[in-house]
């Protein structure tokens, strides 16, 4: 955030007492940061940032609000985009696209099929994706885990982040709940056509349980990430050729 090419207030809610001390020993480098320390953990039991962006909106005065998970970061003239794409669109909300990355720091792919808003994804589900281990051959029956914008994504007009509030109290899929109210309200949303928003992909996370048939084959963790790796490559990679140049 402190590298963003727009003017921006860089506003942090540190979730729960015990995370407290490690923020201020990080935060104290950053005196320009707004910083809120909550006295309890409200992201869990599954919750994540339901609370805190459910609340965001009444606690700031900024014309446009967005919102970054601490794991994820923007690129420099993300602000400045969104910022630009609501002065030449009449539009309530406004979104970018996103890199995935690993929690490593390499790129993997473009999103091109999730959080995509508007665009179409026109690969045919289950997608097979076919792999050797071990000089065996297998395959993985892919399934899109769905179309929304991620948080991370999004760009608010102030009365319209208050509108959606309380859609955000809604646990693990708050955004793609907040999404389908965009829908329902025919708010206006135009996409920003850039790729500034940086995602961690965390597989093992993601995988929540399925990943014991890696294990069954004699995989290794880092063969897991590698394959799950390559499979959103393939995904991806899909429904762009599959959309020519709509993606930007």
């Amino acid at each position: 955030m402190q590298a963003q090419t727009y003017p921006c207030t860089h506003y942090i809610f540190v979730d729960g007492k015990q995370f407290e001390e490690q923020a201020k020993a990080i935060l104290k480098d950053y005196p320009n940061v707004i910083v809120t320390y909550l006295p309890m953990n409200t992201g869990a039991g599954g919750w994540t940032n339901s609370s805190i962006n459910a609340i965001a909106p009444f606690l700031v005065k900024e014309d446009i609000i967005c919102y970054l998970d601490d794991d994820n970061w923007f690129e420099a003239d993300h602000i400045e985009n969104c910022v630009a794409t609501f002065e030449s669109k009449r539009s309530d909300v406004v979104y970018a696209l996103r890199n995935f990355y690993t929690p490593e720091g390499h790129f993997i792919c473009k999103d091109f099929t999730e959080s995509i808003g508007y665009y179409e994804n026109r690969v045919s589900y289950p997608l097979r994706v076919n792999f050797i281990f071990n000089q065996k051959n297998y395959y993985i029956d892919k399934t899109l885990n769905r179309k929304f914008i991620d948080t991370n994504c999004y760009a608010f007009k102030r009365n319209i982040a208050v509108l959606l509030s309380h859609h955000w109290f809604s646990g693990k899929h708050n955004d793609y709940n907040v999404y389908q109210k965009i829908l329902d309200l025919k708010l206006d949303y135009f996409c920003t056509n850039r790729f500034s928003v940086n995602y961690v992909l965390d597989v093992m996370k993601q995988l929540d349980g399925q990943e014991m048939c890696f294990y069954e084959l004699g995989m290794k963790e880092k063969d897991i990430k590698e394959l799950i790796y390559f499979c959103t490559q393939e995904e991806n990679n899909l429904n762009l050729s599959l959309n020519g140049k709509e993606f930007k």
